[in-house]
């Protein structure tokens, strides 16, 4: 659909609501077209999420799913990890684990090896997402693998993961959209907590640790939309989303509610061993009011059948 017909259909009379999936531009038209008819809108655009990993954390578990994250769809999905910050005392050893789980990953041509990554999807995408690298690199930032155009057919781009990377980069702020990892390095949850949300974004949210405060701490005052406790965004299509700042107005199911109030983040997930110790979850943001639960909360209480919002 062109911008021609897209502002037809928009701006006809008998549209009363416009929902979009897209970039913040795109949000911006739809916007635009709105003010016609005074049509609501529900708006998913950028997303930058961000993965605290902390110190308690289990390491081989969040960088295996944090690169799963970063490389499903090569890294071609509004809620896939974007940026990781991670407690110095643990730094060193979790920058190994990414570097590992990144050289492992193998890419290439899916109809020939289905467990490889695929491709951007164009060619342009390609040198955009390899321009940004180039220039974190002169930016101070340490390539530790990929970083580099293969040669063939194909617009494929290598598992990359930069560190020493610092939250003014354009490698932080700005949306990758591939498999591109920078990392940082933080010294409390509470500057954990500032790094992530210093941003322009608030789609989805990820944090790793094994204390209950901290995650309720995080999942109380992040400001993204959802937030996702020891797992990364892999919620199904009919999951609740909802952006801060940028990163949309409105929320989406699927049955697309509309939402335009300001509200703590939805918790989507969290560990079993949360609920046993502290007697199940009584967080009155973990599932949204109007929705089945299990639209949105997936695996919380599952095993003790005791969900509670």
């Amino acid at each position: 659909m062109d911008h021609g017909v897209s502002e037809i259909v928009c701006t006809h009379p008998k549209v009363g609501m416009i929902t979009l999936t897209g970039s913040v531009g795109a949000g911006r038209k739809v916007l635009e077209y709105s003010q016609v008819n005074i049509a609501k809108s529900s708006l998913e655009l950028g997303g930058k999420t961000p993965a605290i990993v902390e110190a308690d954390a289990d390491l081989e578990k969040a960088a295996r799913e944090i690169v799963g994250s970063k490389t499903t769809n090569c890294g071609q999905l509004c809620t896939a990890v974007e940026r990781v910050y991670v407690h110095e005392d643990i730094y060193d050893a979790f920058v190994a684990l990414l570097k590992q789980h990144m050289s492992e990953r193998q890419f290439g041509d899916r109809n020939a090896e289905p467990g490889h990554m695929g491709p951007l999807i164009n060619a342009n995408a390609r040198l955009n997402i390899h321009q940004m690298v180039e220039r974190a690199i002169d930016d101070g930032a340490v390539l530790e693998t990929g970083g580099y155009i293969p040669e063939g057919a194909g617009n494929f781009y290598p598992p990359t993961l930069l560190t020493q990377c610092r939250q003014d980069m354009e490698i932080v702020q700005e949306e990758i959209f591939g498999p591109v990892l920078p990392v940082l390095k933080f010294a409390d949850s509470e500057e954990a907590l500032q790094l992530a949300n210093d941003h322009q974004f608030g789609l989805a949210s990820v944090i790793y640790t094994e204390n209950y405060r901290t995650a309720m701490r995080v999942a109380n005052n992040i400001e993204a939309g959802e937030i996702y406790i020891n797992r990364t965004p892999a919620d199904p299509y009919q999951g609740y989303h909802a952006g801060w700042k940028r990163s949309g107005l409105g929320a989406m199911t699927v049955s697309t509610v509309c939402w335009n109030l300001p509200r703590p983040a939805w918790l989507y997930s969290i560990t079993e061993e949360f609920c046993d110790a502290r007697n199940c979850l009584r967080n009155p943001y973990c599932c949204h009011p109007a929705t089945p639960c299990r639209w949105h909360v997936l695996d919380l209480c599952q095993s003790q059948n005791r969900l509670r919002h």
